[in-house]
């Protein structure tokens, strides 16, 4: 046997060992990729539910500020564009209901609902809806 071939013996045997480990290890780190992955979409879907909503809350509070005793108590549909509801590879339906109240004051409830490949999701919000004078009416005490 050639003398420098001695301490060679047993390494090929000593990597392959230790690649098949970091390969087992690396492979077993996959599904927390793929969990982060879904987290990030969810997280992002709920994120822009509740940017929506908000839209729809600022609208609805306009017309409040504009005619509170018109606005009527019951289902509200969603009064932006139609193409917002669609975006982070998901679509969204949202839905405003105004609870009956006295006439300075309603409940609002806002629900968004997504569905985004096999996920899905609901988020629920509440305000209470108060008419805001407008400067230059007649209700307005300001300057």
């Amino acid at each position: 046997m050639n003398i420098f071939l001695r301490g060679q013996q047993g390494w090929m045997l000593l990597e392959t060992i230790m690649l098949g480990l970091i390969l087992i290890v690396a492979v077993s780190c996959l599904p927390l990729y793929q969990q982060a992955i879904a987290l990030r979409q969810a997280d992002g879907a709920r994120t822009t539910a509740l940017f929506l909503a908000r839209e729809e809350y600022s609208r609805i509070q306009w017309q409040a500020d504009h005619n509170f005793s018109a606005l009527p108590a019951g289902d509200i549909g969603w009064l932006g564009a139609p193409a917002v509801l669609q975006g982070n590879g998901a679509a969204y339906d949202v839905r405003a209901v105004a609870g009956s109240g006295d006439d300075a004051s309603r409940l609002l409830t806002v629900a968004v609902y997504w569905q985004s490949g096999s996920q899905h999701g609901l988020v629920t919000f509440e305000r209470l809806l108060v008419a805001h004078p407008l400067k230059g009416s007649d209700d307005y005490a300001g300057e």
